[in-house]
C-alpha cells in the first residue's frame, strides 16, 4: 500500500501496525477529531512508516499536549499538514526533517512560535495565524512564504524584527535633528501597513532591524 487515506472517519487510534507498512508514502488523517487524545496518540512519530513522504493531519483537534515532540523518524517526509489545528508552538524537533520542502499550518488560531526550520524548506503557509508573533527563518534559501492575516508577527528571524519606539527614544532622535520641544512628548500610535502580512493595525511607532 501506498496512499492511506482515513479523512473524516471516526478511527479513535492508530494502529500501532501501521508502522508495518513499508511502501506508504501518503497518509492522511483529515478532519478525524476523534484520534488524538493526550493518552491514545504517541508522542513520537516513530509510530509511523520511514517511507512516509506525505504526512496531513490537518483539523485534527491537535493542542501541544497532543502534538508529537519527536519528529527526527520520518527522514524522508517532504510534506507536511498542520492547518486548523489548536497548539500554540511547534516541537523544536520539527527542524530535524532534512527532507521537509512544504509546510503548511494555515488558520492555527492559537499558534504563537516556530522554531528553527530546515533550510530544505521551500513552500510555507502560515496564513491567518492571529498570535503568531515568531518564526525562526534563519536558515531558509526562499522559496514561497504566505503569511497573510498574521498582524502581530513581531520577529521573521534572519529577515527583521518590529520593536516598540519607546518615547525617549524619539525625543533622542528628534533632538539629533535638532527638534527640541519643552512639553513631555506624548506617546504615538501609528497605522502600520504590513504588505508580508496583508494586515493593517493601528500601533505604537516601531522600529524594524535586521533579526539575526
Amino acid at each position: 500500500m501506498v496512499v492511506l487515506l482515513a479523512d473524516g472517519t471516526a478511527i479513535s487510534t492508530i494502529p500501532e501496525t501501521i508502522g508495518n507498512l513499508e511502501k506508504l508514502k501518503i497518509l492522511s488523517f483529515h478532519d478525524c477529531h476523534l484520534i488524538f487524545s493526550p493518552r491514545k496518540f504517541p508522542q513520537t512519530m516513530n509510530i509511523f512508516p520511514a517511507s512516509l513522504q506525505e504526512l496531513d493531519l490537518r483539523h485534527c483537534n491537535l493542542s501541544d499536549s497532543m502534538i508529537p515532540h519527536d519528529f527526527r523518524g520520518l527522514f524522508l517526509l517532504q510534506t507536511l499538514k498542520l492547518c486548523g489545528n489548536n497548539f500554540t508552538s511547534l516541537p523544536a524537533s520539527i527542524g530535524n526533517l532534512p527532507k521537509l520542502t512544504k509546510l503548511l499550518l494555515n488558520n492555527c488560531k492559537r499558534l504563537e512560535y516556530i522554531p528553527e526550520l530546515q533550510s530544505s524548506l521551500e513552500t510555507f503557509h502560515a496564513n491567518d495565524c492571529p498570535r503568531l508573533q515568531f518564526i525562526n527563518m534563519k536558515f531558509w534559501r526562499g522559496g514561497e512564504l504566505k503569511l497573510n492575516g498574521c498582524r502581530n508577527l513581531k520577529c521573521l528571524q534572519g529577515f527583521f524584527n518590529l520593536e516598540p519606539l519607546g518615547v525617549d527614544v524619539v525625543e533622542k532622535i528628534l533632538g539629533t535633528c535638532g527638534l527640541v520641544t519643552e512639553k513631555p512628548f506624548p506617546a504615538v500610535e501609528v497605522h502600520i501597513i504590513n504588505n508580508l502580512t496583508r494586515t493593517a493595525i493601528i500601533s505604537p511607532l516601531q522600529v524594524s532591524y535586521l533579526s539575526l
